[in-house]
């Protein structure tokens, strides 16, 4: 009876243990909000996500209405996000 219980026992850490390894994440976001210099929001700007350790740019995001933008699910890194330009609408 006392092998089986340190099996058990055994088998229960290493299934914990496995379990935290698993809540380690691997990629992240990049949230952000855009104003001008009056402190305004800006809508429709649009927003480049560049990894700066492979030099490539993986996203293009768009703000909302309320100026804000989300570049979901990156891969860990090194990242610039700089403003590209805003997406100007004519008025109807």
């Amino acid at each position: 009876m006392s092998s089986a219980r340190f099996f058990l026992s055994s088998l229960t850490a290493c299934l914990l243990l496995l379990s935290l390894g698993f809540a380690q994440s691997i990629s992240g976001d990049i949230r952000g909000l855009v104003k001008d210099p009056s402190g305004a929001v800006v809508a429709n700007a649009e927003v480049t996500v560049t990894n700066l350790d492979q030099n490539t740019v993986l996203r293009n995001v768009t703000t909302g209405a309320s100026g804000e933008y989300v570049a979901a699910l990156l891969p860990v890194g090194t990242y610039k996000t700089p403003l590209r330009r805003p997406i100007l609408r004519r008025p109807r």
